[in-house]
C-alpha cells in the first residue's frame, strides 16, 4: 500500500465495520519503533530505523523520531510529525514505553542506531518521558547498561502503586519515575532470559496478571 505521496506506507488505520485500510502519512521511518498511548488518547510513536534508501527513498530517519495520533471520528486525522522540532533526545531502535499514572509515556533504552547485537557502543541506557518532564535531558540508567547485551525492547508495565516494573535480561527492578530511584530485584530463576525484541531467539510474551500479583507481595531487593 502507498500513501498520498506515492510512498510506502509505514501505518494504515483499519476499519473493522467496513475492512477498509487508508494509508497514513508517516515522514520517518518507523520500523523498530516503540509507543503508547498517553492520557488524553494520543498515540505516540517514538523511535525506529535510520533512513533506508533502498525499502523507501521518501521515509526520513526515524531513529529519534516522534509521531503523533489522535482518533477522529471523521476519517481525516492522520499522524503529525515535525521532525526538526519534535524528537527524542537522542536515537532509539527497539525502545519500550509505557503509561505512567499522570497519564504521561516513559520510554526506555534501545540502540543508537539499527543493529541485531546490542553493546556498549551502540546502548542507549536511558530513561525519557513526552511530554517531556524536568530539564528534558535523558536520565542514565544503570540497570539497562548491566542488562547488556540483552536489553532491548525491556518489558514494562506500570503497577497499581505507580512504580514501573521493568524487566530485561535475566534481571528485573521497580522503578520510580518521580524520584529516579531503581530498586533491583532477584534475578529470574534457573537462568531464564527475557527480552521483547522480535529479532532475538528470547523473544517473550508477558501479562500484566502476574506482575499485578507481584506488585502485592513482598519483595526482596538486592
Amino acid at each position: 500500500m502507498k500513501n498520498a505521496a506515492g510512498a510506502p506506507a509505514w501505518a494504515s488505520i483499519y476499519t473493522i465495520s467496513t475492512k477498509k485500510v487508508r494509508a497514513l502519512q508517516i515522514k520517518t521511518n518507523s520500523f523498530c519503533a516503540g509507543g503508547g498511548w498517553i492520557g488524553n488518547g494520543t498515540l505516540v510513536s517514538v523511535g525506529g530505523n535510520p533512513q533506508q534508501t533502498y525499502i523507501n527513498d521518501k521515509a526520513e530517519d526515524g531513529l529519534a523520531a516522534i509521531r503523533l495520533f489522535t482518533p477522529c471520528d471523521d476519517d481525516k486525522c492522520d499522524v503529525f510529525e515535525n521532525p526538526s522540532r519534535i524528537r527524542m533526545t537522542s536515537p532509539r531502535w527497539y525502545p519500550s514505553s509505557v503509561r505512567l499514572t499522570d497519564g504521561s509515556l516513559m520510554i526506555a533504552g534501545g540502540m543508537i542506531q539499527g543493529g541485531y547485537n546490542n553493546m556498549d557502543a551502540t546502548d542507549n541506557p536511558t530513561f525519557e518521558f513526552f511530554p517531556p518532564r524536568g530539564d528534558g535531558l535523558p536520565i542514565y540508567s544503570s540497570f539497562l547498561h548491566d542488562a547488556l547485551n540483552s536489553n532491548l525492547s525491556p518489558v514494562m508495565f506500570t503497577l497499581p502503586s505507580g512504580y514501573v516494573f521493568i524487566a530485561a535480561n535475566q534481571m528485573a527492578m521497580l522503578y520510580d519515575a518521580k524520584k529516579n530511584i531503581e530498586r533491583r530485584l532477584k534475578p529470574f530463576p534457573n537462568g531464564v532470559t527475557i527480552t521483547c525484541a522480535s529479532l532475538s531467539p528470547r523473544s517473550a510474551l508477558s501479562v500484566p496478571l502476574l506482575l499485578a500479583r507481584l506488585s502485592r507481595a513482598r519483595l526482596t531487593p538486592r
